[in-house]
């Protein structure tokens, strides 16, 4: 058998045991991470962002003129680039966070929000899109 034949079917059958060793570990460390982010409370992840970190390093991402800081009864409403249309609102800050895909058409992300928003940050967000609130959901 010739020396490079001996020596690419060494490196094949290690490269393979690594792979079968390596395996387990990575699975191991997966459910550790699944089980660490059931045990947090509610709340206490990176959702919804904190003013911090929207204007800190993601900046760029976020997008339409930011409202002034909001009083004790008015929250604000953030508007980001995102892949997915995502409406919501954090209830602690009265703050609405929208991440739609770049382009997204303004009466999908208002269909969207009908949906999860109180009527009064509803039809301040309408506004912010310039576009006419949407009747009520039937």
């Amino acid at each position: 058998m010739p020396q490079w034949l001996k020596t690419t079917l060494l490196v094949v059958g290690l490269l393979i045991l690594m792979a079968f060793l390596v395996e387990p570990v990575l699975v191991a460390r997966r459910r550790r991470q699944q089980a660490a982010a059931q045990s947090r409370p509610p709340g206490s992840g990176r959702w919804p962002p904190s003013d911090a970190s929207v204007q800190g390093a993601d900046s760029a991402a976020v997008s339409g003129p930011r409202p002034a800081e909001p009083s004790a009864e008015q929250g604000s409403i953030v508007l980001a680039d995102h892949d997915r249309l995502v409406v919501t609102c954090n209830q602690r800050d009265d703050t609405v966070y929208v991440l739609r895909p770049p382009g997204e058409d303004p009466k999908a992300i208002l269909r969207v929000a009908r949906l999860v928003l109180p009527e009064g940050r509803y039809g301040e967000l309408a506004r912010q899109l310039g576009m006419p609130a949407i009747g009520p959901v039937e």
